[in-house]
């Protein structure tokens, strides 16, 4: 099985995610909630390629209940101890940071 670590990829001072180089965009927004980025994990690479990401609006006091479903929703992903563990036939891995912060999946 897969199993990975959620590390910082996007910070305050960036408006780019260092790995598929996204723009974060908050458009005016106030209070647009949790960032999420589903990246597609690539056996044998040394870093995750981003495919695909969602802004998905949680409630900000309950992130993990909320991310926890989304990943069950999509396909087979649960999460323990801080770490996401992933069906091998399923390569997709989603993580949630603090507003500004976007997330990758490590090996």
């Amino acid at each position: 099985r897969f199993q990975g670590v959620m590390v910082p990829v996007f910070t305050a001072a960036e408006d780019r995610c260092l790995e598929c180089g996204v723009r974060e965009t908050w458009e005016g927004q106030e209070n647009i909630g949790w960032n999420i980025i589903v990246s597609d994990f690539l056996p044998g690479r040394s870093a995750l390629e981003c495919q695909t990401r969602f802004e998905w609006l949680v409630s900000d006091n309950a992130p993990d209940n909320s991310v926890r479903g989304f990943v069950q929703a999509l396909k087979g992903g649960r999460r323990k101890n801080k770490e996401w563990r992933l069906d091998e036939d399923f390569t997709l891995a989603a993580a949630v940071g603090e507003r500004g912060t976007c997330w990758k999946i490590i090996s």
